[in-house]
């Protein structure tokens, strides 16, 4: 039913869409880096994307990275950047 999972083809039009500076598409590529679709997991580099994003607009990126933040997850952990995060997701 629907159309088959394609993650391949579907890297390339995220790849795009941040190389284009759209929030949601960096926050996606952020998604593939951090869990290892398509690309070789890097919790470094998804931690710098999700900033990136959410420093762009996208909420579920500035949540992602607060918790991130919060955790140390990719990044020493830091509970005051989370706090930070966590309230720019509450503005946008």
């Amino acid at each position: 039913r629907g159309v088959p999972k394609d993650t391949k083809r579907a890297l390339v039009f995220i790849k795009k869409s941040a190389e284009l500076g759209f929030p949601d598409g960096i926050c996606q590529l952020a998604e593939m880096h951090e869990n290892g679709i398509e690309v070789q997991k890097d919790l470094e580099k998804a931690t710098k994307l999700y900033k990136q994003a959410a420093d762009n607009g996208s909420k579920s990126a500035a949540i992602r990275y607060g918790q991130m933040c919060l955790q140390g997850i990719g990044i020493p952990k830091n509970e005051e950047e989370a706090a930070t995060y966590f309230k720019l997701a509450t503005k946008l």
